[in-house]
């Protein structure tokens, strides 16, 4: 019976362990996000750290587009690395958190840089999505 005991106790903890790595990142509810901001970073993308956005100029995203378009955002496996080929850089407010956002400019992917993660639009928002960015980016020259 004592056996039996421990088998338990370890099989509860191992539950416990992967329901907390389940629950990680991966759980973003990116709709919920708030006060999204685009930034005009010229030709440093990337480059730019989180603490030189207030120099550039920004606009504010309109915030029901975002959900509409984040509304099924799926992460990306660890596993997968995309392709950057330029990037939007965004903000936002989450759960009362700040968040850089970089956005890719063709294939409809973004990455978190506080979770470390990619995360996919829909395919059937994709172009949406971009004619958006580029359109508020656009409005910020």
């Amino acid at each position: 019976m004592e056996r039996v005991n421990q088998i338990r106790r370890i099989l509860g903890l191992v539950f416990v362990i992967l329901g907390l790595y389940l629950r990680g990142d991966a759980q973003i509810i990116w709709e919920k996000a708030e006060t999204w901001k685009l930034y005009n970073v010229g030709d440093r993308g990337l480059a730019v750290p989180w603490d030189s956005l207030g120099r550039c100029k920004s606009y504010e995203l309109n915030v029901d587009s975002m959900r509409y378009f984040l509304d099924s955002a799926s992460v990306l496996s660890r596993d997968i690395q995309p392709v950057w080929m330029g990037a939007f850089i965004a903000t936002c407010t989450l759960s009362g958190e700040s968040r850089k956002v970089d956005i890719s400019y063709y294939a409809g992917f973004f990455y978190d840089e506080k979770s470390k993660c990619y995360y996919q639009i829909a395919k059937a928002k994709r172009n949406s999505w971009l004619n958006y960015l580029n359109s508020s980016l656009i409005a910020i020259q």
